[in-house]
């Protein structure tokens, strides 16, 4: 019965099993880390099935692992994190937003609404610009606390969010 099989072939199934692992691994916390080591020992389970010893089939594993993880690793990650693009969330989502003044704006309070979600909140301008009037659009530029940052509209039309 043993000469039926192809030498190699208890290698290869543990070098398989061990690539599965690997994979498995990877999928459970995405690094693209493991995935290298699983190829890696995919190479090494072929050697294993074309008859060479464990100690070439190690050297192997160590060295495709570790060409994979040097080349193969940094050109996937690029190509992945291509279209990643830092996309503002939650409160930071509104600066840009145009608001309108409730309460007039000067260096130390105010009160703003957000037109496009209708929240009210606390705001204040910077220091050179002069007190905003009531019914006046305001653009935020940044939020400080629990305060936003506000500039009368026509001062910079660029980079308004609608």
């Amino acid at each position: 019965m043993r000469e039926l099989l192809l030498p190699g072939w208890a290698e290869f199934i543990i070098w398989i099993i061990i690539a599965g692992g690997f994979a498995i691994f990877e999928a459970i916390t995405p690094s693209f880390f493991l995935i290298w080591l699983a190829g890696g020992a995919v190479i090494a389970a072929f050697i294993a099935l074309a008859g060479f010893n464990e100690a070439i089939q190690l050297g192997v594993f160590i060295t495709t692992s570790v060409v994979l993880l040097m080349v193969a690793r940094p050109l996937v990650k690029k190509y992945i994190e291509l279209d990643k693009e830092a996309v503002p969330d939650n409160v930071y989502s509104i600066i840009g937003v145009k608001a309108i003044v409730l309460k007039p704006v000067d260096q130390i309070s105010g009160k703003v609404k957000i037109m496009n979600t209708g929240e009210t909140w606390s705001a204040y301008t910077y220091e050179h610009f002069v007190p905003i009037d009531a019914n006046t659009q305001v653009i935020i530029k940044e939020i400080d606390g629990a305060k936003l940052v506000v500039v009368p509209r026509n001062s910079e039309p660029e980079n308004i969010k609608t």
